[in-house]
């Protein structure tokens, strides 16, 4: 897909969706609710702009005890693991089709 899409002279970005590997999942009703709580105090509060995401993301993580922070730490792993991946697998198309 990546190939091909560059080869086609075609710009911008690919997304690629990569979930949370499941023994690092919150229950849905868990995190959903542990977010609306915080949206709700962040309301109250008025807090806006920049400061909602840093807000909400420690808001999440003291309600769910550190669960949210450590699922967070998981995806990002998870994510830098398959976005090595395809840049390996990538660069071995490439250099196969060079040669």
């Amino acid at each position: 897909m990546m190939q091909a899409k560059w080869s086609l002279g075609l710009a911008g970005g690919i997304s690629i969706a990569n979930p949370i590997p499941r023994e690092h999942e919150i229950p849905a009703a868990k995190i959903e609710g542990a977010i609306d709580e915080a949206l709700r105090e962040m309301a109250a509060r008025g807090i806006t702009g920049k400061e909602t995401t840093p807000f909400i993301l420690a808001k999440v993580n003291a309600i769910t005890g550190g669960e949210s922070l450590k699922a967070n730490i998981a995806l990002v792993e998870n994510n830098a693991r398959l976005a090595a991946e395809i840049a390996v697998a990538y660069a071995r198309l490439v250099a196969g089709v060079q040669r």
